[in-house]
């Protein structure tokens, strides 16, 4: 009995301390698996996504890919380079010089962003600049045809005409087949004042090459001057049927119309202009001239359209004068935004240097302050609804070519002064060059455009031609 007791007890025993032994097992849960965040993209692939962007012409997404790539690694040369090229394409002109200066810090010896640097130095007007740089490079290639012809052509818009000369014939010395050496002396010759001379050198370069735009388009610009203006508009328009997106010719035929008040051609060509070169100012300026002559049905005229050209204007070169005047005139006018046009009216007649518009200014700001002293409004008045109309060019009835065909001396259009055909001609077929501009409003001649090269994404050797 003692015995089976002890067996139960024993079984009891055994039966608690398993129990209690359950009771202190730990149940774990399964792992669970967690997704790894993707791997940040490289410098590399950043440029690469940017390359593709480029090739899609996307350039706002261009820039951002290569702002990514360059914050990653700062020195990664194509990036920066391509960075100066596609804020070209956006028209952040002092945004690419930016780029373009640090490229050319990355790598000093690479002559493609010192040509385009150039370039934009000129668009700036920074002349001293431009031939600073080029004259350095010069120390190391001082036979350089693109270095020669681009610094030569910086020389003749500084009015150094005897430099410019100087390092055409020293280009010629070595290379007398070059006919963009010709066009550029030519250039100069025209800037002396010497005509014919001009006229002989432009034949030199035709004869090197008869199918450049450019020869033909320098020949307009001489005859232009000589008062001869239907032979002019045959040059230039030769000129554009070699080549549709050849901007100097492009600007001059724009030109040409806005004197002639035929508005509506003049718009259509520096529509084009603008497109070809969006850092262009004079594309833009004369755009906006074009705008506000253009009229609808209604009388009305496209100001607001004009006034975002002169935004632009002042955007790449801020206090340019007829800009600020044309803006004001406009917000005085139909926009009839009477605060806006005496804010901008003081700012014109206080900035320096020759004022085209002063006393047209003046007697405008007295208009207005004798409008707001009355309490007139100066909210738009409000209009009636209307269907789009076709568009007029302007009050002058012919066309352009009407008016040169019967050599009809023509009015001249309201703000533009004669045709003063002033800027340069390519420098070097195939390098970032100085592009010639006729005859612009306001006694200015058109800022030189230029090639530029393609961006390091896209390079292949050699060099992609631009407008």
């Amino acid at each position: 009995m003692k015995i089976q007791n002890a067996i139960v007890a024993g079984l009891a025993a055994a039966a608690l301390g398993t129990g209690c032994a359950s009771q202190k097992v730990e149940v774990k849960p399964e792992p669970v698996a967690v997704a790894k965040p993707p791997p940040e993209p490289t410098a590399q692939e950043r440029f690469t996504k940017a390359a593709t962007a480029i090739d899609a012409k996307d350039w706002s997404g261009a820039k951002a890919e290569l702002e990514k790539a360059l914050a990653k690694q700062p020195d990664l040369f194509p990036a920066q380079y391509d960075l100066g090229f596609v804020k070209e394409k956006l028209g952040d002109l002092n945004g690419a010089v930016e780029a373009y200066e640090k490229a050319h810090q990355l790598a000093p010896g690479n002559e493609q962003v010192v040509l385009n640097l150039g370039k934009l130095y000129r668009e700036q007007q920074s002349f001293d600049k431009g031939i600073a740089l080029y004259e350095a490079e010069l120390q190391k290639k001082p036979y350089d045809v693109d270095l020669l012809n681009n610094v030569s052509v910086l020389y003749r818009l500084d009015k150094q005409f005897d430099k410019s000369e100087a390092a055409l014939k020293k280009l010629l010395s070595r290379t007398k087949d070059n006919p963009a050496a010709y066009k550029n002396l030519a250039l100069v010759e025209y800037d002396r004042g010497h005509y014919r001379l001009a006229e002989t050198l432009c034949g030199d370069a035709a004869k090197l090459d008869a199918k450049d735009p450019g020869v033909y388009n320098n020949l307009g610009m001489i005859l232009l001057k000589q008062g001869d203006q239907r032979g002019a508009l045959a040059q230039f328009t030769k000129a554009e049927s070699l080549d549709a997106n050849y901007l100097p010719a492009v600007m001059n035929l724009g030109a040409m119309a806005l004197n002639f008040r035929d508005y509506a051609t003049a718009e259509k060509e520096f529509a084009k202009a603008v497109t070809l070169e969006p850092t262009s100012v004079e594309a833009h300026l004369n755009h906006a001239f074009a705008l506000e002559g253009i009229r609808n049905k209604d009388g009305t005229h496209d100001l607001k359209a004009a006034v975002s050209e002169y935004e632009k204007v002042l955007e790449l070169r801020p206090n340019q004068p007829d800009a600020v005047f044309g803006e004001a005139a406009a917000y005085a006018g139909e926009l009839r935004n009477l605060s806006k046009a005496k804010e901008l009216l003081v700012r014109y007649l206080t900035l320096n240097g020759p004022l085209t518009h002063k006393d047209k200014a003046n007697q405008l700001q007295m208009v207005v302050d004798a409008k707001l002293k009355a309490g007139v409004g100066s909210a738009p008045k409000p209009k009636e609804s209307v269907q789009q109309a076709p568009k007029s060019g302007g009050d002058a009835g012919d066309s352009m070519l009407q008016k040169v065909q019967a050599q009809e001396a023509p009015p001249p259009a309201p703000g533009a002064a004669p045709a003063n055909p002033a800027n340069g001609q390519p420098a070097a077929p195939d390098a970032p060059a100085p592009a010639g501009n006729g005859p612009a409003p306001q006694g200015q001649g058109a800022t030189p455009a230029a090639n530029t090269a393609a961006p390091a994404s896209a390079q292949v050797g050699g060099v992609a031609k631009g407008g």
